[in-house]
């Protein structure tokens, strides 16, 4: 089985394709802003390289979010493109679960947190026990302290939130922070593949018209309808 995965949701832009869960390619790089200027010619890029086609792809997995808007925007609406003209089934993998496949090395209690902007975060608690791991809450938007108030004991953080709120975690004596390297914040495309196999083979796929990227509003958010103005 032959997936091409992508993400979109945080600065960097990143694409893999794996078969059988074996990687064939990946690329990941720091893209800033300009997702939407090099998404495809990356994939393109990358299809090239493994010499094959979009065609040959089994199914297009994407992380879904929540993370950038702007970014999670840009990937979910290529990959409809991609696969409506490819014929190809979706699969959408919640951001921060692709994130935590990064910490497959470690045992105990894990924290992934995005920041947010505005003084909140996202963020999801997981549990990995012999390189297997477990959602051990929601997906959550909101404020660091009150993220830290639901923290304690030893706990591996891993995130680009930690750049910002280091010192608040640090100062929380409640908490015992081990902080994984930078290399581990972002997600991996190829976990993005791997995962999104194993939930294609349990039938969790979309098809172009119903993706929807994982947009965590926060409570307080008000959304209006657009104002019409007479012509």
């Amino acid at each position: 089985m032959k997936i091409l995965g992508i993400d979109t949701s945080t600065k960097y832009l990143s694409v893999a394709v794996t078969k059988n869960g074996k990687l064939l390619g990946e690329y990941s790089q720091d893209c800033a802003q300009a997702h939407s200027l090099h998404l495809v010619p990356v994939i393109k890029k990358l299809l090239n390289k493994i010499k094959l086609q979009l065609k040959d792809m089994d199914a297009l997995c994407i992380s879904i979010g929540p993370g950038s808007f702007t970014g999670l925007r840009i990937g979910a609406s290529t990959v409809k493109g991609l696969a409506v003209a490819a014929k190809k089934p979706i699969v959408p993998v919640p951001t921060l679960d692709v994130i935590a496949k990064n910490a497959m090395h470690h045992s105990g209690k894990v924290c992934v947190i995005l920041d947010a902007r505005k003084q909140q975060v996202y963020a999801c608690l997981y549990d990995i026990r012999q390189g297997k791991s477990k959602r051990a809450s929601k997906y959550m938007l909101l404020k660091i302290d009150d993220l830290l108030k639901k923290l304690k004991g030893e706990i591996l953080l891993l995130g680009d939130a930690i750049a910002v709120y280091r010192q608040e975690i640090e100062k929380d004596k409640k908490i015992k922070p081990l902080f994984a390297d930078e290399a581990l914040w972002y997600p991996d495309p190829y976990w993005v593949c791997v995962m999104g196999q194993e939930m294609l083979k349990k039938g969790k796929k979309v098809s172009a018209q119903d993706l929807v990227p994982m947009y965590i509003y926060a409570k307080t958010c008000t959304i209006t309808k657009p104002v019409t103005r007479n012509q």
